[in-house]
């Protein structure tokens, strides 16, 4: 009988010693962190995973136009839910459809004489670090450059009577802390092109990662392509 207790004991120190280990070492299932966000809004998003955007637009609550007279969808699954002094919505969701609202919201944002007036703060919460944005505050904090004027050259913002449509887009590339997205834009009076974005999730929102600090996104224009995923109102 002695004999017996005696065995048992090493067997059981035994498995506490493995609990113990293994709660150590990382095996088993632990609770995953709660991941922080850069706006309190972005708690109330819908962060699942969205794999389905290859193949279908993220649905939108509404349609809005911007002061560039185009039509941008809304959504309060998605973002952005906070607004920015200098116009932009930010705040997105941890997804690709995120992604997405962040980059038509980017477009939707300051007009070009606002963009000049957009605070180091702001910029810093929509394009990504880097010596690329160091340039583009840089160049926000020099006085503004008075605009040409004359013939030959534009002084007016299309207004928002203008009928203009993102028609659609589609995702070249993604990953939990990168999408890379063409936007497709239509407007015989504004424009006809492709928009190409670079994403990165950054201090817990998606940012642009601009392509110099003259050229936030890739521009193409073109009057003959259609996009991968179509966004109708």
């Amino acid at each position: 009988m002695s004999e017996k207790k005696m065995s048992g004991r090493p067997l059981a120190a035994l498995v506490v010693g493995v609990a113990s280990l293994a709660l150590v070492t990382g095996c088993g299932e632990q609770p995953k962190p709660q991941e922080s966000y850069a706006y309190a809004c972005q708690s109330d998003l819908d962060h699942s995973a969205t794999p389905s955007v290859t193949d279908e637009a993220p649905k939108a609550d509404s349609w809005t136009t911007g002061k560039d007279g185009v039509q941008y969808p809304v959504s309060s699954a998605y973002g952005g839910c906070e607004s920015l002094d200098s116009g932009w919505k930010v705040g997105h969701s941890h997804n690709t459809a995120g992604a997405l609202y962040a980059a038509t919201d980017f477009l939707a944002g300051p007009t070009g004489d606002e963009l000049e007036h957009a605070s180091a703060d702001d910029l810093t919460k929509v394009y990504a670090a880097g010596e690329v944005r160091d340039q583009i505050i840089a160049a926000a904090s020099k006085p503004a450059t008075p605009e040409p004027t004359g013939k030959g050259y534009v002084t007016e913002s299309p207004g928002s009577d203008i009928s203009a449509q993102l028609r659609g887009y589609e995702v070249q590339e993604q990953s939990a802390d990168k999408v890379r997205v063409l936007l497709y834009g239509q407007s015989d009076a504004v424009f006809s092109g492709t928009f190409g974005f670079t994403m990165v999730w950054q201090d817990g929102d998606w940012k642009i990662d601009p392509v110099s600090a003259e050229r936030p996104m890739d521009l193409q224009m073109t009057t003959t392509s259609d996009p991968a995923v179509t966004w109708s109102a």
